[in-house]
C-alpha cells in the first residue's frame, strides 16, 4: 500500500510542477531548477514511501528479498511515464508556437 501511495505522490509531484511552472520542462535524470518546496516535499515523501513500503513488503516474504528492487523499479515507472507525457506536451506546444510564429512572419 505504501508503494502505491509513493508512486501516486511521484506522479502528483510531476503534474503539480507542470501546473506551477508551465514553461519549464521536467528533467528526466536531474532535479528541476526553481522547483517549489511543496513539490519537492511531495516527491521526497513519495520516494520514502516507496523505499519503506518495498522493504516492508519484502521483509514479510522473508526469502524473496530480491523483489525489493523490482518493486522499486515498478513504483517509479508511473512517474517516468508522467515525465514523458508532460515533456511531450511541452515540446509539441513549443513546436506549434514555432510553426504559428513562422507562418505569421511569412504573411
Amino acid at each position: 500500500m505504501l508503494v502505491a501511495a509513493g508512486a501516486a505522490m511521484q506522479v502528483v509531484s510531476v503534474l503539480w510542477f507542470e501546473r506551477l511552472r508551465p514553461g519549464i520542462p521536467y528533467p528526466m535524470w536531474t532535479f528541476p531548477t526553481r522547483e517549489p518546496g511543496r513539490v519537492r516535499a511531495v516527491r521526497i515523501a513519495g520516494v520514502a514511501f516507496i523505499i519503506f513500503g518495498s522493504t516492508m513488503f519484502t521483509s514479510a516474504l522473508s526469502g524473496l528479498w530480491f523483489l525489493a528492487p523490482v518493486a522499486v523499479a515498478l513504483a517509479f515507472a508511473p512517474m517516468l511515464a508522467a515525465i514523458y507525457l508532460v515533456n511531450g506536451a511541452f515540446t509539441s506546444s513549443s513546436r506549434q508556437r514555432a510553426q504559428s510564429a513562422s507562418s505569421a512572419s511569412s504573411d
